[in-house]
């Protein structure tokens, strides 16, 4: 417990304006799309060519809505988050809601490649969030280059 509390005052000192915060935010969620999308690539490799184009177009029609239905509204909702705050800890970036979501999105992404479904449906599922993010993701790049809150 006590290493905890020395680690939370050393984060706490690391005081930041948000625009390096919004910069990490969009090196995360693209990071994280361009991850999503080479491990579809990878489950897909096997997979005839017909199956790989039907997943990667499905994926991209579906990954469009949910990063107009839910990731840019969750977006935005960080970017001002961020500029709300004009000094906070480097980690912060996201909130603590965001964090659980982020942890449970790697626990369930993790059990969903154990499942025994077919490869093409798990790469249907990786390929669509993943795509979702890039797009969605923009959204960070602009706030950062414009130092912009978009609301």
């Amino acid at each position: 417990m006590k290493f905890i509390n020395t680690l939370t005052k050393i984060l706490r000192s690391f005081k930041t304006p948000p625009h390096p915060r919004i910069f990490l935010a969009a090196c995360v969620w693209s990071s994280t799309g361009f991850c999503l999308i080479f491990r579809t690539t990878r489950l897909l490799a096997e997979q005839p060519l017909s199956v790989k184009i039907s997943v990667f177009t499905a994926s991209c029609i579906i990954g469009i809505a949910k990063a107009y239905f839910a990731l840019i509204p969750m977006a935005k909702k960080i970017i001002k988050r961020n500029y709300e705050k004009k000094q906070a800890c480097i980690g912060i970036f996201f909130s603590k809601q965001n964090w659980l979501l982020i942890g449970s999105m790697i626990i369930l992404g993790r059990l969903l490649l154990a499942l025994p479904i077919p490869t093409w449906e798990k790469a249907l599922i990786l390929a669509t969030v993943g795509c979702g993010m890039l797009l969605s993701s923009g959204w960070f790049w602009l706030a950062w280059q414009k130092n912009t809150n978009y609301k």
